[in-house]
């Protein structure tokens, strides 16, 4: 049981991560104490961009050995549905580096926050505020897969009240240190929020599959950080409204996910702190969809039918799954069939393939979709570790706009196989004509 303080700014979503029986049902409960007040205790007071060359300048950025600044798109932890990639630049580095950041005058201490990619485990860096020691800063989390992560380490009163500007150096004492960006939160005088967030800058629009992908420069505020709210149109010119939100994210990214082949999009951005104060748009841009749409198969669930289990199953036994888990199908015989229902929202000729799992455990299946035969049957046993197909030929088919079925029948087994199991990450559909 979880018995101890989960520091948050000005809000918190969590949930219940139950153990590996993903298909047994069960009832989870919980109980959490709020301790908080209506009002705010840190001032955003100032923020350094790792890798961007002004803001480094600005800063006083220094080391020795900085580290090679590098792209890195990856996402964070966390029970948020399809995560989202961020992208930021990122340097690496065993030498100490020294930067300046501001502070409020009557600060009470100081939250120094980093953004910083979290592939090492057990980073840390001895602290110094103006030449005076202050501690060692121990991140012991590292996360491969999700390798976004931000910490703070709080510097004491003693070495940072009554200054306006703080030189901090961090020492590495560990592996190498990681940082995308850097944070001054000033402990200040509980105050209300009267700011309003700068204006989003920097915004862009990626064209996927079925989606399009956001990115922007985060917004400056006096108390971190803003959410942002997403707005989207198929018209040129368009006024955001209620009827236009797509969706909110703490992070300056966004996908827009649930679109069609060729769909042309137009977007604005803004700002909004906790308390409601609104930024300035950012100016319109606009993406269009690729002619590819992939459908995750978990998203189909629940099934039309089924005559065995068929549940989401989240990564795990080493493997990644698009999306982050699949369409877990765990009959015991031959001749089960799970049947999906899936929407295509244009009319046309589509080349059709699946992605699907391979694993001791599993049997061979055959594809239908809307009760005709697609492709061949594919043997998904694998001996010693889970592991992920290619895309596999499920033949090209003239669909109408709308609902269309695809069953998954387990016809056998590999004689080597231990059971009749079977899984599909995706299915993909390519527009052709």
């Amino acid at each position: 049981m979880l018995g101890e303080g989960i520091d948050f700014g000005s809000s918190i979503r969590f949930g219940i991560e139950h153990g590996p029986g993903d298909h047994d049902p069960a009832v989870y409960g919980s109980t959490a104490f709020w301790y908080g007040q209506p009002t705010d205790a840190l001032r955003w007071t100032d923020s350094l961009t790792v890798g961007d060359t002004g803001s480094e300048s600005a800063h006083g950025y220094a080391s020795d050995d900085p580290g090679t600044a590098r792209t890195l798109t990856a996402t964070y932890e966390g029970n948020d549905g399809t995560p989202t990639p961020v992208t930021a630049t990122v340097r690496d580095t065993t030498a100490a580096v020294t930067f300046r950041l501001a502070v409020d005058p009557d600060n009470r201490g100081v939250q120094l926050r980093r953004t910083g990619d979290q592939t090492g485990a057990y980073q840390a860096a001895a602290v110094s505020v103006d030449g005076q020691d202050a501690g060692t800063w121990t991140e012991p989390l590292g996360n491969a897969t999700h390798r976004w992560l931000d910490d703070t380490y709080a510097l004491p009163t003693a070495l940072t009240a009554g200054r306006s500007r703080i030189t901090v150096t961090l020492r590495p004492t560990g592996p190498a240190w990681s940082a995308a960006a850097y944070q001054a939160l000033s402990v200040v005088a509980p105050f209300t929020d009267r700011g309003t967030p700068g204006a989003v800058t920097g915004l862009s629009a990626t064209g996927g599959s079925g989606a399009v992908a956001l990115s922007w420069a985060p917004a400056r505020d006096d108390v971190y950080q803003p959410h942002y709210q997403v707005y989207a149109s198929t018209t040129d010119g368009f006024t955001p409204g209620p009827d236009t939100l797509v969706g909110t994210t703490d992070l300056p990214s966004f996908a827009h996910t649930g679109l069609g082949v060729h769909q042309h999009w137009y977007y604005r951005v803004r700002a909004v702190d906790a308390t409601g104060h609104s930024g300035r748009f950012a100016g319109q841009v606009d993406a269009t969809t690729t002619n590819t749409l992939r459908i995750e198969a978990e998203s189909l669930l629940p099934p039309v039918s089924s005559t065995a289990d068929a549940v989401a199953q989240s990564d795990c036994c080493g493997v990644h799954w698009s999306g982050t888990a699949q369409l877990w199908f765990t009959p015991t015989a031959a001749g089960k069939t799970v049947r999906v229902r899936f929407t295509v929202p244009t009319a046309g000729t589509y080349a059709l393939s699946t992605v699907q799992t391979l694993a001791p455990d599993y049997g061979v299946t055959s594809l239908a979709v809307d009760g005709t035969t697609a492709g061949d049957p594919f043997d998904g046993y694998h001996a010693g570790e889970v592991a992920v197909s290619g895309p596999i030929d499920a033949g090209t088919r003239q669909l109408t706009a709308g609902a269309h079925t695809l069953d998954l029948t387990v016809t056998g087994k590999n004689p080597d196989a231990s059971n009749y199991y079977a899984g599909v990450d995706y299915l993909t559909l390519t527009l052709v004509g």
